[in-house]
């Protein structure tokens, strides 16, 4: 399972054509794409139309989403205290989707150089030839 981040949602959407849109579409039709809230929320919140809000929702609503728990606000608390304590930042609603991938042993996709920064977080890489 991988977990989608918003930069690969919206790639998928502006630039269809791109290795890494390929690459989305490739699993979200094999059913390897999995939701989660801070994804959800930024996509729906960026939506420039109303036709595009409710394309997001229909795509979004045929995944699986993971919710946060206790358990995963305790991971993002780890994985905050640590990075801050190497002097690195990343942003809150990055924190908690790795987090839940952590919790749930998927990988993320991502265009943000963010998600390299959380140790032991898998990263989702497209194949290239």
């Amino acid at each position: 399972m991988v977990i989608a981040d918003t930069s690969i949602w919206i790639n998928a959407q502006r630039r269809p054509e791109s290795g890494e849109s390929t690459e989305f579409w490739r699993l979200y039709d094999a059913r390897e794409i999995v939701m989660v809230g801070p994804v959800l929320a930024e996509l729906l919140h960026g939506s420039r139309s109303r036709r595009e809000f409710d394309t997001l929702l229909d795509h979004v609503d045929a995944l699986r989403c993971f919710e946060v728990d206790r358990e995963t606000w305790k991971l993002v608390g780890r994985i905050r205290r640590d990075l801050s304590r190497a002097g690195v930042l990343i942003g809150f609603a990055d924190s908690i989707t790795a987090a839940l991938a952590m919790q749930h042993g998927c990988a993320v996709y991502t265009l943000d150089g963010d998600f390299e920064r959380v140790p032991d977080l898998r990263l989702h890489r497209r194949a290239t030839r």
